[in-house]
């Protein structure tokens, strides 16, 4: 099974935080990391996640350059990002291995139904894994 990591980039959430990331504790639980990334938040969001979440990062406002420091630091094989006003279907943790992949082969196969094959997921999966270690070693792990 895949690692998942979720990656939540936030801005001035305090309000919020902790309820959003209290709703992922049953995946935390089963092993999924969550990373929160700050983006210069001046209402005490990065100290309301702490509780909540495996690492809370500082990284430069946009939520692009905190999409990226989440990335660098996560272990998963498997990124999720996520919107701090957006809740994910229970057990969102096996989509990435049972839903995705079943959907993606499904509609692979409505669209070239005499192309594609398990196997040939198998390797997109193993491409789309390379990719990432490849953006790891790119840009270097973070701690």
């Amino acid at each position: 099974m895949s690692q998942l990591s979720i990656i939540v980039p936030v801005l001035n959430e305090a309000a919020a935080i902790a309820a959003h990331l209290a709703a992922l504790a049953p995946l935390r639980a089963r092993g999924t990391e969550i990373i929160v990334v700050d983006g210069g938040s001046e209402d005490g969001t990065a100290g309301q996640a702490r509780a909540h979440a495996d690492r809370v990062l500082a990284a430069p406002r946009g939520r692009a350059s905190q999409m990226n420091a989440g990335a660098r630091a996560a272990n998963g094989d498997v990124l999720l990002f996520l919107h701090a006003d957006t809740r994910l279907p229970d057990g969102a943790d096996r989509l990435p291995d049972e839903a995705f992949w079943s959907e993606l082969g499904q509609q692979l196969q409505r669209e070239q139904p005499d192309r594609i094959t398990r196997a040939q997921l198998t390797e997109d999966q193993q491409y789309y894994k390379g990719t990432l270690e490849d953006f790891r070693a790119l840009y270097g792990e973070s701690s």
